[in-house]
């Protein structure tokens, strides 16, 4: 599985996690990075479409204690735009693409991991790994415990 915590300004950090050790690298090039290690799934911390203020989803997540920036902002919107390409690049080569949101999970999932960038990236690859084995929600290409 790999996770990656999405970055406009600075390299992304991707994780390519197996189910027993996780590996970390910073890239610019996310999507040709993510390829040379052929995952069945990619999640990204990154919104994978776009509604103004909040998704449908958002705001029935956010009444379960999950808590979004809002797509208005235009970080956001160009988080967004970003993740999209990814997500179309990848699909176009029959990688499945999702989303999650690592901040909203950290209560859920406790990692030992200091660096929040390196620790949210682990948190999208592990959601990945649970999704693979039917353990996580799914809501369109959202995924969560």
């Amino acid at each position: 599985m790999v996770g990656v915590d999405l970055h406009l300004k600075r390299p992304s950090v991707i994780c390519i996690f197996d189910g027993i050790k996780a590996i970390f690298l910073e890239s610019s090039e996310e999507g040709r990075d993510i390829l040379d290690f052929s995952p069945s799934i990619v999640v990204l911390d990154a919104p994978l479409s776009l509604e103004i203020p909040f998704r449908k989803f958002e705001r029935e997540l956010m009444r379960k204690g999950f808590r979004f920036l809002p797509l208005s902002m235009k970080s956001m919107r160009e988080l967004c735009e970003k993740a999209m390409k990814i997500k179309e690049f990848l699909e176009e080569k029959g990688i499945d693409v999702f989303e999650t949101h690592p901040g909203s999970l950290s209560k859920k999932i406790i990692v030992d991991i200091k660096e929040k960038d390196r620790r949210d990236a682990f948190i999208c690859a592990f959601i990945g790994y649970l999704y693979k084995r039917g353990l996580v929600e799914r809501v369109e290409r959202f995924l969560y415990i």
